[in-house]
């Protein structure tokens, strides 16, 4: 057996596992996202700090569009840099 079949011989072999490794990490993203189509994935819990408030709802806070600060939403302006909403 020559060496150039050797090292050919060597590389189809590595190619081959590679490929494999391809497959198998193929099967379980193809099982993950079927989990999630049929629902079995992470739901969403709705808590206080899910909550998005647009346009000021009142009841929730704000965050302050010039200096980022966070503050009730039935105030008008914001307490530290005094920007309007």
């Amino acid at each position: 057996m020559d060496t150039e079949f050797l090292i050919l011989y060597l590389a189809l072999g590595i190619v081959a596992v590679l490929m494999i490794a391809v497959l198998i990490m193929l099967f379980s993203i193809l099982s993950k996202v079927e989990k999630l189509a049929q629902g079995g994935g992470r739901s969403f819990e709705a808590s206080p700090y899910n909550r998005v408030n647009i346009g000021g709802n009142a009841g929730g806070t704000v965050f302050c569009t010039q200096c980022a600060t966070q503050y009730d939403a039935s105030q008008k302006n914001c307490p530290r840099c005094g920007k309007s909403r």
